[in-house]
């Protein structure tokens, strides 16, 4: 029996019994990248009290983190340059893997499970060509890479699950980079992002979103999917033009994407750039760590409550709270049905990354 052919009885059992193979919905510890006095290192916190559980020091700075379904196995990917992940318990913090990229690919610092556990998805930079891939690690082999697909785009980022579990969602930056010329963006006049859907069982894209109008210059980085299964999506705008346009939305019931219209001296807190988004109810959360603002969208959809918070970028949703972190060493709790009430912990000389998971 080949992968594919795996995989596809997978998902049959998957729909058959009416799993949401996302994730584990409310854990009980919250992981973070971080640089702290001692370099870079992966943190678990209690996500009840924020409290420290364990570090487990890493060689690189990394990013993004996926959970492995019915296992303690969770996966961080490093991130510019992207040269390896690695899988640790989450119950413990001690490393059980490590992953080094393939040749002639780095991965983007994202990746995802398929619905039972057995494979490891994740978005890497095929950069002699500049085209996307999805690479494939087999959980029940070691995490050997046992193969790879199109993307559907340049610059997959983030990707996560359909609610079914039968499709990849992907991310599709838009933007080509390459380790020989840094962090430097090589296509921004030609650059268009995207939102494409991977059927699982055939490893090929079935849709593709693009946003409306003249967006070509703003990149959908990060994506969630709510308990619905409503995909919400968030972008960085690269554009040297002055401009200010809208940066999160979501995708319409009739299919297509949304942005989001916030009014200008909203928008102009964001600082053109969105660093993690959340899907709630019918609300949608993003941090901007340039705009140095939390914003979550009311149930209106248009109006949006503002939080200043310096470098705040980590975002994550439990049952009745949002977890945020930032640049400064800060993590909060925010209460979801009162946002002016929440937990805060300080933690000295550690600067908390991008992403909490």
């Amino acid at each position: 029996m080949n992968r594919r052919e795996c995989l596809s009885l997978g998902l049959i059992a998957v729909s058959a019994f009416g799993c949401r193979p996302i994730r584990r919905q409310y854990p009980s510890t919250v992981f973070s990248a971080a640089k702290d006095a001692d370099g870079y290192a992966i943190y678990g916190l209690y996500s009840e009290t924020l409290a420290f559980r364990f570090k487990l020091s890493c060689e690189q700075r990394m990013h993004g983190f996926a959970r492995r379904p019915q296992s303690d196995d969770v996966v961080c990917f490093a991130r510019r340059p992207g040269e390896m992940a690695v899988v640790f318990d989450g119950e413990s913090g001690s490393q059980r893997n490590l992953i080094e990229s393939a040749s002639n690919r780095l991965f983007y610092g994202h990746g995802a499970y398929s619905a039972d556990g057995r494979y490891l998805y994740a978005s890497e930079n095929a950069y002699q060509t500049g085209h996307g891939v999805i690479g494939i690690y087999d959980a029940d082999a070691g995490y050997s890479r046992v193969g790879e697909f199109e993307s559907g785009g340049i610059g997959p980022h983030e990707i996560i699950l359909s609610a079914d579990g039968r499709q990849l969602v992907v991310a599709n930056g838009g933007v080509r980079t390459h380790p020989s010329s840094g962090r430097k963006k090589l296509n921004l006049q030609t650059m268009e992002s995207n939102i494409t859907w991977i059927d699982l069982s055939t490893e090929v894209p079935v849709r593709t979103e693009r946003l409306p109008g003249d967006h070509r210059q703003l990149s959908i980085r990060h994506i969630d999917i709510n308990r619905y299964g409503s995909l919400v999506f968030a972008c960085q705008y690269y554009g040297d033009d002055g401009g200010t346009p809208q940066l999160f939305g979501r995708e319409q019931n009739s299919g297509g994407l949304e942005l989001t219209p916030l009014e200008l001296s909203a928008l102009s807190r964001l600082g053109n750039y969105c660093g993690s988004v959340v899907a709630l109810n019918e609300e949608i959360a993003v941090t901007s760590p340039r705009g140095n603002h939390f914003a979550w969208t009311k149930s209106n959809r248009t109006q949006v409550a503002l939080t200043r918070i310096g470098e705040v970028c980590g975002l994550f949703s439990t049952a009745d709270h949002l977890i945020v972190s930032d640049g400064r060493g800060y993590v909060r709790r925010i209460s979801r049905n009162h946002p002016s009430q929440f937990r805060q912990r300080k933690y000295d000389q550690v600067l908390w990354d991008n992403h909490l998971g």
